[in-house]
């Protein structure tokens, strides 16, 4: 390919992103005020008062314009190789959601899973702290926790890890099944919440060493295995099938094992 033909693909390439992430923001945008209008009209209704037409108006147009961007978010991903060969075959992952992982984050500017974990919000160190300003992206923290519920309502084999979890931290902190006034933690939805951060942390885990590998991206080891040694991973295919899932190669040559005569990257549990 002729330096001109590289500089173009690279332009349109920047042009296609700057499009997607256009739509996803607007879709976005356009469901919190179509939410926020729904909930005036439920509000109003339960006082028994009927909301006036314009009200029910704005409700539907917004409505509309939603799924209208919905489509044209579909049309932009369309083709991209992280939609199609691992996205689009996670249940409880549609097109929405995929368009705004692929559009608020740069995998080639997260070169290990911790520093994707951080951006996303959810490393351990990611506290909101009076008078300081956070350094993850507060939208794309949203939309993981988005995530996490949309697993757990469409029963993704992801919602597995979820309920293994909160079962596990229930067994191992019998004390957190109260809310402790005092501590300010506890109770069913701390419980949940852990849980949940559990799940998409892995998921994340995932789409890290897929996307990062069909970028032809190098691949490091986790640090529990590099530095603490552990070996316990968890595997892409127990949640994909091994049919719909691109088989990797390339630069992933640490913590493979063979299933079915393919080879599927493993990785840690976070913390």
């Amino acid at each position: 390919m002729s330096r001109e033909n590289e500089k173009n693909k690279v332009s349109k390439e920047k042009r296609n992103q700057s499009e997607l992430k256009y739509w996803v923001n607007t879709y976005y945008d356009v469901q919190a005020l179509r939410l926020a209008t729904g909930n005036r009209i439920s509000a109003l209704r339960k006082r028994k008062e009927e909301p006036d037409s314009r009200t029910l108006t704005l409700f539907e147009n917004l409505y509309t314009i939603e799924k209208q961007a919905e489509k044209w978010i579909k049309q932009e991903i369309k083709g991209l190789p992280i939609w199609e060969n691992y996205l689009k075959n996670v249940r409880g992952i549609g097109p929405c959601f995929a368009g705004g992982l692929i559009s608020w984050i740069d995998i080639t500017k997260c070169p290990t899973v911790s520093s994707l974990w951080y951006y996303c919000g959810l490393a351990p160190q990611c506290r909101k702290r009076k008078g300081e300003k956070i350094n993850w992206n507060s939208q794309v923290k949203d939309l993981c926790w988005k995530i996490g519920n949309s697993f757990i309502k469409q029963k993704s084999p992801y919602a597995k890890l979820y309920h293994e979890y909160h079962d596990r931290d229930l067994r191992k902190h019998p004390e957190l099944e109260e809310y402790d006034k005092v501590k300010k933690k506890g109770g069913k939805r701390h419980l949940q919440n852990r849980a949940r951060r559990y799940m998409v942390k892995i998921f994340l885990q995932h789409l890290w060493l897929k996307w990062r590998e069909l970028e032809g991206l190098p691949i490091s080891k986790p640090y529990s295995i590099d530095r603490l040694g552990h070996a316990e991973y968890i595997s892409v295919e127990e949640f994909v099938p091994l049919s719909k899932v691109k088989v990797f190669g390339g630069q992933a040559k640490f913590g493979e094992k063979t299933i079915g005569y393919k080879r599927a990257i493993v990785v840690k549990k976070p913390r």
